[in-house]
């Protein structure tokens, strides 16, 4: 009997030191998940901070990428503008609707003259413009005639009266002869 109560109390004692065990081993088990769960927390913000601070830098990158891309844009916008002017400083001469209207109207009722033309050989567009400045002169009764001018023309200074023509070789070469007979230049 003594036995049997021994045996008894040893399995209460047992089966209670389970019981502990097992509610300390529960404990152990939650403590663990949370330590697991704080050190994935830890990482997770860790790696939300290398995230932002990586985006961060991706935006910084990305304005200054904006910023140099205005900045071209502004310098291309610029170079268009002086392409543009230098285009139309190199276009040839022409003599506008506008300008031939202006000529003929201070023209109108004025005294018939005689007028000559010096066409410079140094510029590619002269003739063709001398051509049309003498064409609406024409329209208007004006007689005279153009001719080409060298780069000794820079001798004559102030007003030259032509009244009379152009004198012998002021014409870049062409003489009286030539000019009349005819020749435009």
């Amino acid at each position: 009997m003594w036995g049997a109560g021994l045996l008894a109390i040893a399995a209460a004692g047992a089966t209670l030191l389970r019981y502990y065990v097992d509610q300390r081993a529960s404990e152990l088990s939650f403590q663990a998940q949370l330590s697991r769960e704080e050190e994935n927390r830890q990482r997770l913000q860790v790696t939300e901070e290398e995230n932002r601070q990586r985006q961060q830098a991706a935006e910084s990158e990305l304005k200054k990428l904006r910023d140099r891309d205005e900045e071209n844009r502004k310098r291309h916008e610029l170079a268009e503008k002086e392409l543009t002017d230098l285009r139309l400083k190199s276009a040839p001469r022409s003599l506008s609707p506008d300008g031939r209207r202006i000529i003929s109207e201070f023209l109108t009722n004025k005294p018939k003259g005689t007028v000559a033309i010096a066409a410079s050989v140094n510029a590619s567009d002269a003739g063709k413009y001398a051509d049309e400045i003498w064409a609406v002169l024409r329209g208007c009764r004006m007689e005279g005639e153009i001719f080409e001018r060298d780069v000794h023309w820079s001798r004559y200074r102030g007003f030259v009266d032509y009244s009379q023509g152009p004198e012998e070789g002021t014409c870049g070469g062409r003489g009286a002869a030539e000019r009349a007979e005819g020749s435009r230049y």
